[in-house]
């Protein structure tokens, strides 16, 4: 299965100016990315202290991460690259080297 790392940023102007609405918009995000963390397919997310970005950690195929990104847009914009395990880099060194 692919493992992706997913660098996320707030897109500001979706935010509201009120504090109490932020924090509220800050609330709906974290449900939803427990949610996500319960079904398995997320296995890490964090945000940056003093930043309105974060990253994520996501192991599936790429249909479930469009529909996973899908699911935070218009809010969150995503900049997402591939991982490949040490496993996979040892695999691609042996290969190379035949």
């Amino acid at each position: 299965m692919a493992k992706y790392h997913l660098e996320w940023t707030i897109v500001e102007s979706r935010m509201p100016n009120d504090p109490k609405e932020i924090a509220q918009g800050w609330k709906m995000l974290i449900g939803l990315v427990n949610q996500d963390l319960k079904g398995g397919a997320l296995k890490d997310c964090g945000a940056y202290p003093g930043d309105r970005g974060g990253y994520s950690v996501f192991e599936s195929n790429e249909t479930d991460l469009m529909m996973f990104t899908m699911k935070y847009a218009p809010f969150v914009n995503f900049e997402t690259k591939p991982v490949a395990t040490a496993n996979q880099v040892a695999e691609f060194l042996t290969a190379a080297t035949r």
